[in-house]
């Protein structure tokens, strides 16, 4: 009996501490929909190479310390070979590969990289090899690009991370050579296309973020985000220890800020993290020349273990950030000649034609935002079906009790013969006795 009270009780305490209080799942769920918008912008960043020269990124003091005498490199585009005199005595085509003859060193206020075997070139001309990359990023600069130009891609839905800008030459369709009457094609051959700059965005994990969001159930109707609790962040004037990963600003209507590396850090990532999905050698390469897909979902509930099982619980939002695997995410734009100078200096244009084009290959971050989640309330009929499931619960919990212990207390008053109690005797062979029978048979047969 005792046993099966434990039992019992166990299980009604699974069903009141578990099921209700912690999971609640006797409220009944609404679903939550609502409308979201963010906005990107760089703030107070710095605007020269100068400025950047301290990012772990960019070509500077870390480039110099990266490349050692035997390193292979191979030259982003076509660039001039130099003597100790600074006189030209050889050409490295775009894609040739060459080695370091020792570190780079700053001569004439540029880097320049001494290469075997004889020479030296300029280092923002060279990348290392793809074969002895890894996870170390490739030597690039750090630019500046203002944020109309930079973020006008997708509808400011992509935040570029890496730049590359292309000068395309024109030609026929036909193969003729009348470029001003016959269909134009781009061709992307060595021969065609020339990489004439390519370089980080500088300090594009402190550009901020802004959301703006809204959200409707038919429980409440429609409110705003400065209607609802903002659990797990901080007022962004009342921060303190360091910046937060995001934070709620209540100017202008009410609004939450973050930045390009806070919300990856809400993904456990930064721009230099491992991008598993790449099609690049033993599947290396850094987030900042792969790009990625990041998700951003604003989740709505009422709903806390211990705390709402009445279905009167506050109302919150909560942000969820992850990554979608992806090989590469990148857009494209071409520049107009009235606007490619907010890209790249006049004077790295060289021979453009009358119909050749530039074009800019943009990897990064392509964001996508959503509202949802689910209010609950409490919901009677939820109730009685979850109370009403206990019972056949305790009823097989008895059950099982009473056939798994109860048939050995049985048996052992089975097997017992006979009891004194008081000079009487109890049991099959003392009732034989009383009644004057033994296993002989009648007592009148004896006789």
């Amino acid at each position: 009996q005792r046993l099966t009270l434990l039992v019992q009780a166990f299980i009604c305490a699974y069903i009141f501490i578990y099921v209700i209080f912690y999971r609640n799942h006797h409220l009944r769920l609404e679903p939550v929909t609502g409308n979201v918008h963010f906005d990107v912008w760089g703030g107070a960043q710095g605007h020269t190479e100068a400025e950047f020269e301290n990012l772990p990124y960019c070509a500077g003091p870390w480039a110099a310390s990266g490349i050692l005498e035997g390193t292979c490199l191979t030259s982003r585009r076509q660039t001039p070979l130099l003597d100790d005199s600074w006189n030209r005595v050889g050409t490295l085509n775009q894609g040739q590969s060459i080695l370091a003859a020792g570190p780079p060193k700053e001569l004439g206020g540029s880097m320049r990289v001494p290469v075997q075997p004889a020479g030296m070139v300029d280092l923002q001309d060279m990348r290392r090899c793809s074969h002895q990359s890894g996870l170390v990023p490739e030597v690039h600069r750090c630019g500046f690009v203002n944020e109309v130009d930079l973020l006008q891609m997708d509808d400011g839905k992509f935040i570029p991370t890496f730049i590359q800008v292309v000068h395309q030459r024109a030609s026929c369709v036909d193969g003729s050579r009348f470029l001003d009457t016959c269909q134009l094609d781009y061709k992307t051959t060595p021969e065609d296309q020339q990489i004439v700059d390519e370089f980080y965005v500088g300090s594009i994990e402190r550009y901020k973020v802004q959301f703006t969001h809204a959200f409707q159930s038919d429980i409440i109707g429609q409110r705003t985000l400065d209607e609802a609790e903002h659990f797990d962040m901080p007022r962004c004037a009342h921060a303190v220890g360091g910046t937060p990963a995001i934070c709620y600003d209540r100017t202008g209507g009410g609004h939450d800020e973050s930045t390009v590396g806070g919300l990856l850090s809400l993904a456990g990532l930064t721009l230099d993290s491992n991008n598993m999905e790449t099609n690049h050698p033993g599947n290396l390469e850094a987030f900042r020349t792969s790009g990625m897909k990041l998700n951003v979902r604003i989740h709505y509930s009422n709903v806390e273990s211990f705390w709402s099982w009445a279905g009167l619980g506050t109302i919150g939002y909560r942000y969820e950030v992850n990554v979608m695997p992806a090989q590469s995410v990148w857009r494209s734009l071409i520049l107009q000649p009235e606007s490619y100078r907010a890209w790249v200096n006049g004077g790295d244009i060289v021979d453009l034609g009358k119909y050749d084009r530039l074009l800019v290959w943009a990897d990064g971050i392509e964001v996508s935002a959503s509202v949802g989640g689910h209010l609950g309330h409490l919901d009677i009929t939820n109730l009685v079906l979850v109370l009403a499931a206990s019972i056949p619960l305790l009823w097989l919990a008895s059950n099982v009790v009473r056939c798994l212990f109860l048939p050995a207390e049985g048996e052992k008053y089975e097997t017992m013969g006979f009891e004194e109690d008081g000079g009487r005797f109890k049991g099959r062979a003392a009732g034989a006795a009383l009644n004057g029978e033994d296993s002989g048979g009648h007592a009148g047969d004896a006789l």
